[in-house]
């Protein structure tokens, strides 16, 4: 199996919910439970929402890059760390009686930990070409 897929895919997860957060900070964080989020909270929003992006931005140049195992170590370190840290996060706050919200976001996370988990472990395979 190539990373390609699993770049792609977080790339547009990540791009997605970054725009989300960005432009419309205080309905997600009615979606996370949050109902009147302070303007201090809506721009904490934001901030994660810019970081998001750029997050898929490198994810989205990496693409075609040969990823996993010593190959493209830094993506694959920033993409597992920051999944393995959201996913704790979310857990404990899931756990005190978060909405389903939380739960659908701890998952993703959980799952995103998992991809660049397996390739921190294995070596790249070929990237066909495009």
């Amino acid at each position: 199996m190539t990373s390609r897929p699993i770049l792609v895919g977080t790339a547009a997860a990540f791009a997605l919910a970054g725009l989300a957060l960005l432009f419309a900070p205080d309905e997600m964080l009615q979606l996370l439970g949050i109902p009147a989020p302070s303007p201090a909270e809506s721009v904490l929003a934001q901030l994660l929402g810019c970081a998001w992006i750029g997050l898929a931005n490198g994810n989205w140049i990496a693409r075609g890059l040969a990823v996993g195992g010593i190959h493209g170590r830094a993506i694959v370190a920033g993409n597992l760390v920051h999944a393995t840290t959201a996913a704790l996060v979310l857990l404990r706050h899931a756990l005190g009686g978060a909405p389903a919200g939380v739960w659908l976001l701890l998952l993703l996370c959980a799952a995103i930990a998992v991809a660049f988990g397996w390739l921190m472990r294995h070596p790249p395979a070929p990237i066909p070409p495009a």
